[in-house]
């Protein structure tokens, strides 16, 4: 059974109210993927409105659900532009696994411009952690 795009992606708080955002499925048509990448945002931000925070979220991004297998279309990118630059986020670190995740998003971070000092990648959830607490 395939799951549902808006399934696709899951978004909880852990103790210390940092937002994890799974990607569970790697998806590769560009207007699905904008789809799954917008969905991803919505949870965020209702989770953000949920719990009340008083302050910026910190989000960590984690591709490592989806195994070596990863794909940003346009659309998606400017959906993940538009989160990241949101005063209602304060830093997300991206933590994957693979080579094409990390070719991604260094092409990614190549676009940030001043959104730079917000978004970082990892490849170990303690370097992530502790970028995203500093």
């Amino acid at each position: 059974m395939q799951l549902k795009i808006e399934d696709t992606v899951v978004v909880n708080a852990d103790k210390n109210d940092i937002l994890i955002v799974s990607f569970l499925e790697a998806i590769y048509d560009d207007e699905k993927n904008a789809i799954q990448a917008q969905a991803g945002a919505e949870k965020c931000f209702a989770l953000i409105a949920e719990k009340g925070f008083s302050t910026p979220a910190k989000v960590i991004v984690d591709l490592r659900p989806m195994g070596s297998k990863s794909h940003i279309s346009p659309k998606a990118r400017e959906v993940y532009m538009k989160f990241v630059s949101d005063q209602r986020i304060a830093k997300v670190a991206v933590l994957g696994s693979s080579d094409a995740q990390v070719s991604i998003a260094n092409f990614i971070l190549t676009f940030t411009g001043d959104l730079g000092a917000k978004l970082a990648w990892f490849s170990s959830e303690a370097e992530a952690r502790y970028w995203i607490q500093k």
